[in-house]
């Protein structure tokens, strides 16, 4: 039961993200940036939660997942500019700081 106690923690912010998007007509490229922040810093968050080997693992494989295919965005010109323009998002979008340059 630990086990799937583990992979709910990990699964919710995932959740979390997947329903914030889905509830826009329209999905912007504004919000790929800060989606993928926030989804990294509370898989963070619950890294310290989790009680299985198991559990730890999963989280590192995601948090692999997310540097690997995720991190493209912060440096893609489009994505980068979307975000740059958005003044809710201009500063606090980006976690390299150059990126907002």
């Amino acid at each position: 039961m630990t086990l799937l106690e583990d992979a709910r923690l990990q699964l919710v912010p995932v959740k979390a993200m997947t329903e914030r998007l889905s509830e826009e007509k329209y999905p912007t490229a504004n919000l790929i940036i800060p989606l993928i922040m926030g989804l990294q810093d509370e898989l963070g968050k619950t890294a310290n939660n989790l009680r299985t080997q198991e559990g730890r693992d999963l989280i590192d494989g995601l948090m692999g997942a997310i540097r690997a295919r995720l991190y493209q965005y912060e440096t893609n010109q489009t994505t980068r500019g979307a975000t740059f323009f958005n003044t809710r998002m201009k500063k606090c979008g980006f976690r390299q700081e150059c990126n907002f340059d």
